[in-house]
């Protein structure tokens, strides 16, 4: 995010964008001349194309993120029929895409588009380390087991499994850090 002060009729007002764009600022500016007086106008070239490009794509992550969270609890409703696990599982998703966004945004000084399209890849890791381990569970709960030892025990076989593969899924994104093109950076801050 950035933050910068605009100067309107006489008015600073500070303006917080994503990607601290500039091109958004000028518009706002004109708007803000134009609307008074009751004239439309907009501006046209590379700049601008790319803020409304940019706007566009943002729009459409905020809307693809929850849609994808829902599809993945309705797939994983397959597995699991309590909701109260599922809403466990959401939540935890929901917690590791703002944490991630957040860490992102603190070691690179910035969100990208890219970097915010990590949150749907989120759901779907997230999802497949929640399979192996509620197939554990009900593996030990099929057995006879109650919930207080069942759990441990996925936890303790199934877990290092899980955690192995993360940290495999996270050296892998780490390594894409390494390109020189700024989205596979981005990407791979995320991912890591």
């Amino acid at each position: 995010m950035g933050a910068r002060s605009l100067n309107i009729n006489g008015h600073t007002e500070a303006i917080v964008l994503f990607g601290a764009n500039d091109f958004l600022h000028i518009d706002a500016a004109t708007q803000e001349v134009l609307v008074p007086l009751g004239v439309e106008g907009s501006y046209a070239g590379v700049g601008a194309a790319g803020a409304q490009d940019q706007t566009h794509v943002l729009e459409t992550i905020g809307n693809l993120t929850p849609l994808s969270l829902l599809a993945v609890l309705l797939i994983l409703r397959l597995v699991e029929r309590r909701i109260t696990r599922l809403a466990l599982v959401g939540f935890t998703m929901v917690v590791a895409l703002g944490a991630t966004a957040g860490a992102v945004g603190l070691l690179s000084g910035k969100l990208t588009a890219v970097s915010l399209f990590f949150g749907i890849m989120v759901f779907g890791l997230g999802i497949d380390f929640a399979l192996h381990i509620i197939q554990r569970v009900k593996e030990e709960l099929s057995g006879g087991s109650p919930l207080a030892e069942a759990l441990p025990e996925a936890l303790a076989t199934t877990g290092v499994g899980v955690i192995a593969g993360a940290v495999t899924t996270a050296g892998a994104f780490a390594m894409m850090m390494l390109s020189p093109e700024p989205a596979a950076n981005h990407l791979g801050l995320s991912g890591a």
